[in-house]
């Protein structure tokens, strides 16, 4: 744990969601999103998805809803743990 007040704060926020309702909520939303990840994940297997995607040698499709949906989520996590950008897939 954090000696520093602010930062224990925080860590309890994320790492302990039965200590407030604003950390109950980030848990919730964790759960939320990893679900849409997996969901995501599985209709983009489906035939009709199949080729909504980078062909080789193309540009990615950056308006696509998988993409937008799976690279935002991350890009922004990425930021709140400092990690920066270098850090995430893709």
């Amino acid at each position: 744990m954090p000696s520093n007040v602010t930062l224990r704060r925080l860590w309890m926020l994320f790492e302990y969601p039965e200590t407030s309702r604003a950390a109950f909520v980030i848990a919730v939303l964790s759960v939320v999103v990893t679900l849409i990840s997996i969901v995501l994940f599985c209709v983009e297997t489906l035939p009709v998805y199949a080729m909504t995607h980078c062909v080789a040698g193309e540009m990615p499709n950056f308006l696509d809803v998988f993409f937008l949906a799976e690279k935002l989520p991350a890009r922004f996590g990425s930021s709140l743990t400092g990690k920066g950008l270098e850090h995430v897939p893709g």
